[in-house]
């Protein structure tokens, strides 16, 4: 007999289910480890190596810049409809100069 962290005293039936449902779930995560592993081979193996492209990090500036070009009339569109009217060109002078920091 064997005691659970409860106190409860546990036969040795109840012992021998946990540890075959322990090895049920252990099989399970070796075998979606290996259904991983096999579906993306660069996580296997690391032969590719990166190299910079100018056309990916032209993409990626041209990017940046469209969404803070929309960042900022947005931010500060959306912060003004909170404050009442008198505080509208505070609260966008507030965004604008939150973005630029």
């Amino acid at each position: 007999m064997a005691f659970h962290d409860t106190g409860v005293v546990l036969s040795k039936k109840t012992e021998l289910n946990n540890l075959q449902h322990f090895s049920k779930l252990s099989n399970f995560y070796w075998q979606l480890l290996l259904i991983t592993l096999l579906s993306f081979p660069s996580l296997a193996s690391a032969e590719e190596v990166a190299t910079l492209n100018a056309g990916d990090t032209a993409w990626v500036l041209i990017s940046t810049a469209l969404v803070l070009m929309m960042t900022v009339p947005g931010l500060a569109l959306f912060y003004s409809g909170m404050v009442r009217k008198k505080n509208i060109l505070g609260t966008m002078a507030h965004s604008l100069g939150a973005t630029a920091v």
